[in-house]
């Protein structure tokens, strides 16, 4: 994993959060030791994730999102970071590749956005789709039995114009890649093990 240069993103306390690093850290280990030679980062925001991750220099890079903006910084903070990536604008349920394109596709702090689960499924699905048999993603999804994410959820309910924020049980979630056709291969929690107090979980599935 390469190192951050915060002075490359315009508001670094939006996207460095401690919990954002502690995934980026986690996720880009796992894909740096499998040396894929494609990746797609779904959602990708201002494409954090390519900028740090350590490939070969043949492997290939994109990065979709739907915000145009987004990926407008994105291309200034692959730069900075000397990298460079495939940028893409659309929906993350109609990814606009062909079938079996990639040795891996990550989706990372994204679904804590997401608040129709059917959406979520397509976005499953959708990955599935466009990864090589044989390949994995990389998913991440925040824990509902959180304690500080479920009180953070109820002062949303309240607040007007705030953002969703949904959550998944280990099961849950399990279910929806199980339902997908994804093998579910190995379930990361984040900072703690203990449930109450594990914010967040990053799942590796592969597949078949």
């Amino acid at each position: 994993m390469r190192p951050i240069d915060k002075t490359a993103i315009k508001n670094p306390a939006a996207f460095l959060r401690p919990i954002n690093l502690e995934i980026f850290k986690i996720v880009t280990d796992y894909i740096e030791q499998a040396r894929v030679k494609s990746v797609l980062d779904v959602g990708a925001g201002i494409c954090l994730l390519n900028s740090i991750l350590e490939l070969e220099d043949d492997a290939a890079r994109f990065a979709s999102d739907i915000r145009t903006d987004n990926l407008l910084e994105g291309r200034e903070v692959l730069q900075k970071h000397g990298q460079s990536a495939h940028l893409v604008n659309n929906w993350a349920q109609r990814l606009p590749f062909k079938d079996d394109s990639f040795d891996c596709a990550a989706i990372l702090t994204v679904f804590i956005n997401i608040d129709d689960l059917n959406t979520v499924r397509e976005v499953v699905s959708e990955m599935k789709r466009v990864v090589k048999p044989g390949g994995f993603a990389v998913f991440e999804y925040r824990n509902k039995y959180n304690v500080p994410l479920r009180i953070k959820h109820l002062l949303n309910r309240v607040v007007e114009k705030s953002l969703p924020i949904t959550a998944f049980s280990p099961k849950q979630f399990s279910k929806i890649l199980d339902e997908a056709g994804w093998k579910e291969e190995l379930i990361i929690p984040v900072w703690s093990r203990i449930g109450i107090l594990t914010p967040s979980y990053v799942v590796i599935a592969r597949k078949q």
